[in-house]
């Protein structure tokens, strides 16, 4: 509700349509449009509407973008040896975690990749497919988090190991 009292009386609504036939031509690009006023009614209804539907909100806070841009890689203690190749920095046997500082563009950077090592997984077509079904479902299931995750460019891949 609070965003609706924010509404202006002078805005643009862009609607994309075919059939325009009394139309204006922009001086610049020649783009095609018509100017008219909307009702007051409509307005009214815009400001103050009956019922909002709760589905309509704002996009919950991504946890994955960024809030410190402070830039660590001129640090004195990152010479050469830190920009050379990447270093396991967690060892554990089910996970392993590997860090490059980027020396070059300064910019934070990740990727992910998780394997699945599934005993049997491909031994035979009901396995193979059933394996297959999971990876599908795991992504749907994974597919809100993902978005997110791709929103700010990290790379974030699901694949069985054979």
């Amino acid at each position: 509700m609070e965003l609706l009292q924010l509404l202006t009386t002078i805005f643009a609504l862009l609607i994309s349509h075919k059939c325009i036939s009394d139309y204006q031509l922009e001086p610049w690009f020649g783009s095609r449009y018509i100017e008219e006023d909307i009702p007051h009614s409509l307005m009214d209804l815009w400001r103050d509407p009956p019922d909002v539907d709760v589905s309509l909100h704002l996009p919950l806070t991504n946890d994955f973008i960024p809030c410190d841009f402070s830039i660590h890689a001129d640090s004195p203690n990152n010479g050469p040896a830190d920009t050379a190749s990447p270093r396991c920095i967690v060892d554990e046997p089910l996970m392993k975690f590997w860090y490059k500082l980027d020396g070059t563009f300064k910019v934070p950077r990740a990727n992910t990749y998780f394997c699945i090592n599934l005993k049997g997984g491909y031994n035979d077509v009901k396995n193979c497919l059933l394996t297959e079904l999971f990876i599908i479902l795991l992504k749907d299931e994974m597919n809100e988090l993902i978005y997110q995750v791709d929103c700010i460019v990290f790379v974030t891949e699901f694949f069985i190991h054979m």
